[in-house]
């Protein structure tokens, strides 16, 4: 192994560290916002005379939601090309969205009740 420098190491710290712990502070202070947002989600649902079912699953439908939009965040931070997962992303919301449109009107009115 060749010895490196301290202008070498320096060089990998700026190429790679700083980076990493930016994407590091972005996830802890995402999930920390995800937790604060999950729980006020929760309290507004609480108040409501919104069925457990219909709760539980809007709760992890935004849940599930911003965490994904976190971990792409984080991996656009570390310098990953994020385009292709957006895509897939997006094609797999319009997919699920057009095998739920039937059940809409029966979430809508479930909400109503």
């Amino acid at each position: 192994m060749e010895n490196l420098s301290m202008d070498a190491i320096m060089g990998y710290v700026e190429t790679y560290g700083v980076p990493l712990l930016k994407a590091i502070l972005i996830y802890i202070l995402g999930a920390w916002v995800i937790k604060k947002i999950i729980k006020a989600v929760r309290k507004m649902f609480a108040k409501g005379t919104y069925d457990e079912s219909l709760q539980k699953f809007l709760v992890n439908l935004v849940s599930w939601g911003l965490k994904i939009f976190l971990i792409i965040t984080v991996i656009s931070t570390l310098g990953v090309e994020t385009t292709s997962p957006a895509a897939v992303i997006a094609a797999a919301g319009l997919a699920v969205g057009l095998a739920l449109q039937g059940s809409c009107p029966i979430l809508q009115e479930e909400s109503l009740l």
